[in-house]
């Protein structure tokens, strides 16, 4: 590999991350701040080695500190996008998430009576947090926005509309030449109809499905008077499967009266659209952390069953493998491997377009509740949802959840209308609300409905309620095939 390649990898991916995972940084750089600023406290006050209950206090207060840090930042939107927001909205932020963590600090120590525990040196900690924080965010911002002057990590921003407000940001956020200020870098704007005064017109509506394919987008604002509601939720859902974000900017006398927005660009107001909570890195964290320990003891207690149906397979189809393998698609529409226990003959897929008039369902899928495809004792395998278990090892490698909409076969995605792309905006499951709803019973537009509905309200409690109710439909076999 020459210098130049070397240096345009490295470049691709420096801009990578910090247009996707600049919040991983910013919360090693919190952690550091919060333990420098205990270290500083407690250091003036001679208490470094003082021990509470056999424990070093400060050894325990950093610990603390660290984590509950993480959490309150979380919930403040620390780790969310700023390029938007002004350095005072989040220096206020930080006053305030930092002024949460001492008020959860000073009430931990009072209900687990650690009375060693000087409340000077907290006290001196809270201002050298704010000052430290206030300080490393500073620089980040400062570094970053050089990265921008330099091109690197630059979002790729495309303009939907073309009238006067889109004009306005365009001269106000492209002409005036700030749009690396504000981390974005300007591909152009698709409308109904052309406008002069904006620069690269690439298409209309119908244009946005091959510019978001080709990755040449990274971000869209909405800046028009849509024809209708449905073209603005062909944009979200479009933009959703790529992981792409979405701002509108109103036309005057339009009101949102939810999602209110700090987020300005020039003198124009920004409202972001979050088309799924998966964009909140927390939530990420604890989802693949619930993956792992879920994954890996499910494997552990399903393994008689796996053995089980290893044995049933090979009795009753002994020419063909126990674990089937077939190409789906998973988040943002990227390909993977699934594994299954076979239920079939081997050569199934090339019998199925034999069978296709015999269907029981609507839509792309393909669903018969007597198979002649499948195998002795398939049938068990399958109402007894044994034949999903293999599952868990993609849930292990993280191409597959615990909890999402089941991965689509390619094929089927390619008959999909735009709002139903929108289920590829998560990691596929194991079980969703489809599994625990009827499953089979139920019509294609009812099943892609209960995927959106995942997509929109997910959250640990909501995986955690699915993951319980999917044991009773287990055992009911309502609707399986």
């Amino acid at each position: 590999m020459t210098f130049m390649n070397a240096a345009e990898s490295i470049y691709t991916r420096l801009s990578h991350y910090l247009g996707n995972h600049l919040w991983v940084v910013t919360f090693v750089c919190d952690a550091v701040a919060s333990v420098l600023a205990n270290t500083i406290a407690f250091g003036a006050l001679g208490l470094f080695y003082i021990e509470s209950c056999g424990l070093p206090i400060f050894h325990l207060l950093a610990v603390s500190a660290v984590l509950i840090t993480f959490v309150v930042f979380l919930a403040c939107g620390l780790y969310a996008s700023r390029r938007y927001r002004p350095f005072s909205f989040e220096v206020g932020r930080l006053l305030l998430a930092n002024s949460i963590v001492y008020l959860l600090e000073i009430s931990a120590l009072y209900f687990f009576h650690l009375n060693d525990m000087s409340r000077l040196a907290l006290l001196l900690a809270f201002g050298f947090t704010n000052l430290l924080d206030i300080a490393e965010r500073f620089m980040w911002r400062r570094i970053v926005a050089s990265c921008y002057r330099g091109g690197v990590g630059l979002h790729k921003l495309l303009i939907i509309g073309s009238s006067n407000v889109a004009e306005q940001f365009y001269n106000e956020a492209v002409k005036t030449g700030r749009s690396s200020a504000y981390g974005f870098e300007y591909v152009g704007y698709i409308a109904h109809k052309r406008n002069s005064n904006l620069s690269t017109y690439l298409g209309d509506i119908d244009s946005l499905d091959s510019l978001l394919r080709s990755q040449q987008v990274t971000e869209i604002i909405i800046a028009s008077e849509l024809p209708n509601n449905d073209t603005c939720g062909q944009v979200i859902a479009a933009s959703s499967v790529f992981g792409i974000r979405v701002s509108v900017i109103p036309e005057i006398g339009d009101f949102f009266p939810h999602n209110s927005s700090d987020e300005t660009v020039g003198t124009l107001k920004l409202f972001t659209l979050q088309s799924s909570a998966d964009s909140n890195p927390g939530w990420g964290i604890s989802k693949r952390c619930l993956d792992i320990l879920g994954g890996v003891l499910g494997l552990v207690l399903s393994s008689p069953l796996m053995l089980l149906g290893a044995i049933l397979i090979k009795t009753a189809s002994p020419e063909g493998p126990v674990i089937f393998k077939q190409q789906r698609l998973g988040k943002n529409g990227k390909p993977f491997t699934m594994y299954k226990l076979r239920t079939m003959v081997p050569d199934a897929e090339k019998l199925r377009k034999d069978l296709d008039e015999a269907n029981e369902v609507d839509g792309p899928v393909f669903k018969m509740s007597s198979d002649p495809r499948v195998i002795k004792h398939g049938a068990f395998l399958r109402k007894s949802s044994i034949d999903e278990l293999p599952q868990l090892l993609n849930v292990i490698q993280g191409s597959m959840s615990l909890v999402g909409p089941r991965p689509p076969l390619p094929d089927e995605v390619e008959r999909y209308d735009s709002w139903e792309r929108v289920r590829l905006a998560v990691k596929p499951g194991l079980t969703c609300y489809w599994q625990v709803s009827g499953r089979s019973n139920l019509s294609f537009d009812e099943w892609m409905e209960l995927d959106l509905r995942y997509v929109e309200t997910q959250s640990f409690m909501t995986d955690i309620m699915l993951i319980l109710k999917t044991f009773g439909e287990v055992f009911s076999r309502d609707g399986a095939y």
